[in-house]
């Protein structure tokens, strides 16, 4: 099994990596995230071997990248997105598992509904969960508009 371990430097990260060097037959690390530890990141990707390594909370940087070796090094939250849905992981039920178990928190923290916003291409796949169109969404991005024109 192929995992992608978000929050790979913090306590439940290395858990979770514990667990995996305990089993090398079982499972194998296909991306490791950390939001600026870049040092402690590096040391796991020498351990793991990733293919993608993700600091979601530093600037891009050259020097950081070439130090990360055979693995691609990624910054910012949209690779955290990137790598957390990678289509080589795809179709495999771990999305439908883990909205079906946020949906199943929200009934026993009393919520009555859960709304979610999604793009066309994924209507599909919350329908197979259980999900059903509901009114229309709309946004506007503030940041990183150098007009005041929006963004969609």
């Amino acid at each position: 099994m192929s995992l992608a371990v978000l929050g790979a430097t913090g306590s439940v990260g290395a858990s979770t990596l514990d667990v995996v060097a305990r089993h090398p037959d079982r499972y194998r690390v296909f991306a490791l995230s950390a939001n600026g530890s870049s040092e402690a990141l590096l040391k796991l990707c020498k351990l793991h071997k990733p293919r993608y390594a993700v600091l979601s909370g530093v600037a891009e940087s050259r020097d950081l990248r070439r130090q990360f070796g055979e693995t691609e090094l990624l910054f910012g939250t949209k690779a955290l997105e990137d790598v957390a849905t990678h289509p080589a992981h795809q179709g495999k039920g771990a999305g439908s598992a883990v909205v079906r178990a946020l949906v199943e928190l929200a009934r026993q923290s009393g919520c009555y509904k859960v709304i979610l916003s999604c793009k066309d291409e994924n209507i599909a796949f919350y329908s197979k969960i259980g999900f059903r169109r509901h009114d229309n969404g709309m946004r506007i991005d503030t940041v990183g508009s150098k007009s005041g024109a929006a963004k969609t």
